[in-house]
């Protein structure tokens, strides 16, 4: 097994504003012409100068910095070859090569059971009094209903069944546990970034211990930090920028994704931006029937389920604002055994 390389692309100060364009094209969900040629600037900057020294056999492990943390690197398109990113390399994203390192090694510690035991949460009964913003999800109870079936040992809490302290006891029994529902990425500490359950009537927040979970209906990032995934393998947050972290403290993934990982979940799947509930539903879906049916890693089987969204999903799902906002962070390799390592690639953004 050759040993993974480590190449860095450097972004002079001109070329910093094409992941922000980009980015913003995205989300504003501009023609697929006009687009993509916002796509190649990036392209050019950061893959065409180390292109021919990667090999598409191999999952590119992307270590983003600077402005390049929020950039979806999947859309990005090749000007020779017309082909979006995603298209040429299984793609995983990590904050440090050492993170990278870490997730293999924890991955490796835990065993792939046969039937891998799911855990999933969609549209819980919201605490309306104390949050009262948020709306009910019955496109996520969809979600859950299409992916059930794959599993056969399964275990699903929907509406008032979706609480805290279920999650938290039941987490570590679980290999796949799949989160549909709100989460919000705090913008002051990432510590307080937090993912919304279903309201719990017996809880006394007088009575909690401030050394363990609350379980007020939010289960915040520190509060993740202290739960006990012992077999989870993958934690999918389907929700809003649950994967996205804070530029202005130079972080590459959001507080959510960041605890699960430091919690003992080598492989995370997570969002950039807003995700559309019918898109999402539909490729989560497709993630989970790829990697059940073909026994595909989980980073590959996110690949393939976004390269069938550019084929075969109906014309306005084609764009890559409802398929490129989901990213693997962790160990993407995990959910095949014995895999190839990937090929690490750090990308910075220096000022200099």
């Amino acid at each position: 097994m050759p040993p993974p390389q480590l190449l860095a692309a450097d972004a002079e100060p001109e070329g910093l504003t094409g992941p922000r364009t980009l980015t913003s094209a995205i989300y504003a969900r501009l023609r697929a012409d006009i687009l993509t040629g916002k796509c190649r600037p990036s392209e050019k900057l950061l893959i065409a100068p180390i292109g021919k020294q990667l090999d598409p056999n191999r999952t590119l492990c992307i270590v983003p910095d600077g402005i390049l943390q929020d950039l979806p690197f999947a859309s990005l398109v090749s000007p020779e070859s017309k082909r979006y990113l995603i298209e040429d390399f299984s793609l995983v994203i990590n904050p440090s090569a050492s993170v990278f390192a870490r997730t293999i090694d924890l991955s490796r510690s835990k065993q792939r059971g046969e039937s891998e035991a799911f855990l999933a949460i969609g549209n819980p009964s919201f605490n309306q009094l104390a949050f009262p913003n948020l709306f009910p999800l019955p496109k996520s109870q969809q979600e859950i209903d299409r992916i059930r079936s794959f599993y056969p040992q399964r275990l699903i809490l929907t509406g008032r069944q979706a609480i805290e302290s279920t999650l938290a006891k039941q987490i570590g029994n679980y290999e796949i546990v799949h989160l549909a529902t709100h989460a919000l990425s705090d913008q002051h500490s990432s510590m307080l970034s937090t993912i919304f359950l279903a309201s719990e009537c017996d809880f006394d927040a007088e009575g909690q211990n401030p050394d363990r979970v609350a379980f007020d209906g939010a289960l915040r990032a520190h509060e993740i930090y202290r739960l006990k995934p012992e077999r989870t393998r993958l934690v999918i947050l389907s929700s809003c920028r649950s994967g996205l972290g804070d530029r202005s403290r130079n972080e590459v993934m959001g507080g959510l994704a960041q605890a699960f990982l430091t919690a003992g979940v080598p492989t995370v799947i997570a969002s950039l931006w807003d995700v559309d509930d019918e898109s999402a539903a539909r490729l989560m879906e497709k993630f989970h029937a790829t990697h059940r049916s073909k026994g595909l890693a989980f980073g590959e089987a996110l690949r393939q389920t976004q390269i069938s969204f550019l084929q075969t999903a109906p014309a306005r799902l084609r764009h890559p604002y409802f398929w490129a906002t989901f990213i693997v962070t962790g160990d993407s390799l995990a959910g095949k055994p014995e895999p190839a390592l990937p090929t690490p690639v750090a990308l910075r953004a220096d000022k200099r």
